[in-house]
């Protein structure tokens, strides 16, 4: 049926917009530094004391981007599927441990730049 289609569309718009808006977002917040976000948005963004600019946000902002907000231990620890092992802070790392174990999904092998190309 036509209508199905075009609300299955407008839903598929809707959805893919927000995520990517939401990833974007929390994407640039990750990276404001170790100053607070209202006071990065004011002054803008300064380094952490190691040059770079990632920081974790808070518990909140994590859970419900299914970990995405822990930022700092991702660029620390590229690859690794658990960023932190309560699932209720980590909802992405605990859905994916689950798809491993039965059989839906595979463990990764890290970023493209430590993948080693077979011979």
């Amino acid at each position: 049926h036509k209508g199905n289609l075009k609300r299955a569309g407008l839903s598929l718009a809707i959805h893919d917009s927000t995520v990517m808006l939401a990833g974007g977002i929390i994407n640039g917040l990750g990276h404001k530094g170790p100053q607070s976000i209202p006071s990065a948005l004011v002054n803008g963004t300064k380094p952490n004391e190691d040059g770079t600019y990632t920081s974790n946000l808070n518990t909140g902002l994590s859970a419900i981007t299914f970990g995405e907000g822990w930022h700092q231990v991702h660029h620390d620890n590229q690859g690794q599927l658990v960023l932190d092992e309560n699932p209720l802070k980590d909802l992405g790392g605990a859905v994916g441990k689950v798809l491993i174990e039965v059989g839906l999904a595979e463990p990764g092998v890290g970023p493209p730049e430590q993948q080693q190309v077979a011979q």
